[in-house]
């Protein structure tokens, strides 16, 4: 498909599919409406067997990872995820009570950390599961929807190959229709078959009813489109890209290369004197719309080393949809705000 509307970023359209299955996931994989909702039963399969009052997350994370931990009655506890001399140092080695640890690695670079060996481990692969990272979890879990078009995309397995339970929930259809819809409608617009954005509010519609789901089964669809995922393309794809973007911003980046090990979801870049509202108010003028990680909510609990990088960082698109062009095109308008 051609793309003739000339907007960098937002939400996917499509899948790209290979001819033979991957092997991205673990054996047993369950799927699920939303990487919340596989979060969410995970918790429930760990409580089956064993009693769980804490749970250690760490500091950057989404108000989505907290949420179930607290819905299910367990105590929250944060480890330090900050940046130290220009290097991401997550602290997960200071945590020595919890019951339950989430770890995780952030934006498709592969962190160097160790997990404890005290507790139930969870791995969040949303930012990994097309990394080499590493196996030393007791459950691993994503959401595929940063990386192609999914309409639900969550998915968990276990160290054992056990499947863990699915919950029907009756908002499911509703979600999966929303989002069918709106994707239908971003590829019209996309290729130039329409002028309408419409399907900006159909992706409203559809997150405000996943904000209110915690449950719910993956889309057939999207099962066998995660089974098939062209890995290997996307994995060229986005280094390509993001190799491009850290030849001139490599300065404000928070990862500066990328490792053979790495494929990356974004490059995020760390804009500090309070310019990184305005850099993303920029881009979006040059219609390039880039995410910033995360929201800060009433979960969170942050101090002055970990807030840093939820004031300062900004997830530049490197995804599969663009090219070298593209990538100077995004280069171009940052270096002219920040110069």
């Amino acid at each position: 498909m051609s793309i003739n509307h000339n907007e960098i970023g937002s939400e996917f359209w499509s899948v790209p599919t290979a001819a033979d299955k991957n092997k991205l996931f673990g054996d047993g994989t369950s799927w699920f409406l939303s990487g919340r909702a596989a979060l969410n039963a995970i918790i429930r399969d760990i409580k089956k067997i064993k009693t769980v009052k804490t749970a250690a997350l760490p500091s950057y994370c989404c108000d989505s990872m907290i949420m179930p931990f607290i819905s299910n009655g367990i105590e929250v506890s944060f480890y330090a995820v900050c940046l130290e001399n220009g290097a991401l140092v997550q602290k997960v080695d200071e945590e020595k009570e919890a019951d339950v640890i989430l770890i995780m690695d952030y934006f498709g670079y592969v962190g160097d950390y160790k997990a404890p060996e005290n507790a139930i481990i969870i791995r969040d692969l949303t930012h990994s599961v097309l990394c080499d990272f590493k196996k030393d979890a007791d459950y691993y879990f994503g959401s595929l929807r940063k990386w192609a078009g999914f309409l639900t995309g969550g998915f968990a397995y276990k160290k054992d190959g056990s499947a863990i339970e699915t919950a029907e929930n009756e908002k499911e259809s509703e979600y999966i229709a929303l989002r069918r819809a709106a994707m239908e409608e971003k590829a019209e617009y996309i290729s130039g078959k329409s002028e309408s954005k419409s399907y900006l509010e159909r992706f409203n519609e559809a997150e405000e009813l996943l904000d209110c789901v915690f449950e719910g089964r993956g889309d057939s669809d999207d099962i066998n489109s995660a089974l098939y995922l062209d890995a290997q393309l996307i994995k060229e794809k986005r280094r390509e890209n993001a190799k491009e973007l850290l030849k001139e911003l490599s300065d404000y980046a928070i990862f500066k290369e990328v490792k053979n090990t790495d494929c990356p979801l974004f490059v995020p870049l760390y804009i500090e004197n309070g310019k990184r509202n305005s850099l993303k108010k920029h881009l979006i003028e040059k219609s390039i719309y880039c995410p910033v990680h995360w929201p800060v909510s009433n979960y969170h609990k942050l101090n002055n080393d970990t807030a840093g990088l939820y004031e300062n960082e900004i997830s530049i698109i490197c995804d599969q949809r663009y090219n070298a062009y593209d990538m100077q095109r995004i280069i171009k308008e940052i270096k002219e705000f920040l110069d």
